[in-house]
C-alpha cells in the first residue's frame, strides 16, 4: 500500500488534470515521459525506505534514521524527475534549458522538499511510534459487560 495507494492518487489525480484541460502547453507525450520519472522516482524513493524498514524496531532511534534516509531520497528523487524534465520538456523550444539551469532551477523545491522530510518524518514517525506502543485511544471505557476481546 505505501507504493501503490500514492501513486494511484498520482496517476488518477493526473488523469483529471490532463482531462480537464489544466496542463497547460504540455503535449500528451510530455505530461506521460515526465509522469514515468515522476512516478519511478516516487518508487524509487519508497524501496528505499522499504529497504530500511524490516531492520528498524519502533523505537525513538528509529525516528531519527528514517529523517537520516530520507534526505539522500529526496535529493535522489528531485534530481531525477529535474532530468526527466529536462529531458522530455525544458531541453526543447521554447525554453531550450541546458540540464545546469534545470537543476539550479530546481535547487528551492528541493530545500522545500527536505525542509519536509526533516518535519514530518519526525512528527509522523512519533505518532505512528505512540501508536505502536500504546494502540488507537478510545473515546472511552467499554459499557459494562462487553466483550473487547475481537472476533470468537
Amino acid at each position: 500500500y505505501v507504493i501503490l495507494v500514492p501513486v494511484a492518487v498520482m496517476v488518477g489525480t493526473d488523469v483529471v488534470t490532463y482531462a480537464f484541460g489544466w496542463s497547460g502547453a504540455y503535449s500528451p507525450t510530455q505530461i506521460l515521459g515526465l509522469g514515468a520519472f515522476v512516478y519511478s522516482g516516487f518508487v524509487l524513493a519508497a524501496a528505499i525506505g522499504q529497504a530500511y524498514r524490516p531492520r528498524l524496531l519502533l523505537r525513538t532511534r528509529t525516528i531519527a534514521i528514517m529523517a537520516t534516509v530520507s534526505i539522500p531520497a529526496t535529493i535522489l528523487y528531485d534530481l531525477w524527475t529535474a532530468f526527466g524534465d529536462w529531458l522530455t520538456i525544458s531541453r526543447f523550444p521554447p525554453l531550450a534549458w541546458s540540464l545546469g539551469h534545470v537543476l539550479e532551477m530546481q535547487v528551492p523545491f528541493t530545500l522545500v522538499h527536505l525542509a519536509s522530510s526533516l518535519i514530518f518524518v519526525p512528527i509522523f514517525g512519533s505518532l505512528f511510534l505512540y501508536l505502536h506502543a500504546h494502540g488507537w485511544p478510545t473515546a472511552g471505557p467499554s459499557p459494562a459487560g462487553a466483550d473487547d476481546s475481537g472476533p470468537d
